[in-house]
């Protein structure tokens, strides 16, 4: 029996093998959609008589809608503005707060316990007495937004002010830097990526606290309220419209956070080398 010639057509009996095609950021898309595409069956098949389902074309119509009148922008707006307003004021006073205790035992004595114990609170258990003071307007809605970001701010901007090598301190005084010196030019770069960490969870937990303070509160514009309102009036388009920008405008503020903020943080992915 005779060899085919190296080289030549030879049948080797297996199957030719294949790639799939390399999807790349495409792949994050396959599971949503195929959680559209089962909705949409479901709601086709009428599961749940039209009031626990609607198509995608019904969403589609709701959201032309809403955008012809102008509601979604400027709902969507309104609670971005909340959300501003809780990470330049709360987050604000959380980062004064967290330095002043850091560098004043005496400070950190007086008002770490009463702080931790208000931390404790759940962000949304304050909203019955925020209502009782302020009404159900817009300054008790602010004033949650604030609340939410100035926990994770401080705790992070204490941990890594406190959190300062002191030979860094000492190298400091041996050049000759005074107390405002070793703030700025010592401490505070080497607590920015606890800041910056700090940053991160104040822009996620200020959303959340925004969306859950405009459905309780339901008056007033705001993706929460829309949501609140499309549940009351039995619009489960609406309810689920919201219930989507909600999450998407969440995963651009997370992407945006990443993008800006993780190339301050890439010693959380440095290894000390073996010496």
């Amino acid at each position: 029996m005779s060899l085919p010639a190296q080289g030549g057509p030879a049948m080797t009996g297996s199957y030719p093998s294949f790639r799939l095609p390399r999807l790349g950021g495409l792949k994050t898309l396959v599971l949503p959609l195929l959680l559209f595409l089962v909705w949409d069956l479901l709601a086709r098949r009428n599961v749940g008589h039209g009031m626990i389902f609607v198509s995608l074309s019904d969403l589609a119509e709701a959201l032309v809608d809403a955008v012809r009148s102008g509601d979604l922008p400027r709902n969507i707006g309104v609670s971005l503005g909340r959300v501003a307003f809780g990470l330049a004021v709360g987050g604000g006073v959380g980062v004064a707060l967290g330095a002043a205790m850091a560098l004043s035992r005496p400070l950190d004595r007086v008002l770490g316990p009463v702080l931790h114990a208000l931390r404790q609170v759940p962000t949304l258990g304050w909203i019955p007495l925020l209502g009782l003071w302020f009404g159900y307007g817009e300054t008790p809605k602010l004033l949650i937004a604030a609340k939410a970001a100035m926990f994770p701010l401080l705790l992070n901007s204490y941990e890594g002010l406190k959190g300062t090598k002191g030979d860094y301190v000492e190298a400091g005084r041996v050049l000759g830097f005074g107390p405002w010196d070793l703030f700025w030019r010592v401490r505070l770069p080497s607590a920015l990526p606890m800041l910056l960490t700090g940053l991160q969870q104040a822009m996620g937990f200020t959303w959340i606290a925004c969306i859950g303070v405009e459905i309780l509160f339901g008056a007033g514009p705001g993706i929460g309220s829309m949501i609140e309102h499309g549940q009351i009036e039995g619009r489960m388009d609406t309810v689920l419209l919201g219930v989507v920008f909600v999450g998407l405008i969440a995963c651009a503020i997370t992407t945006l956070s990443n993008h800006l903020i993780a190339p301050a943080l890439r010693w959380r992915d440095l290894k000390e080398e073996p010496r």
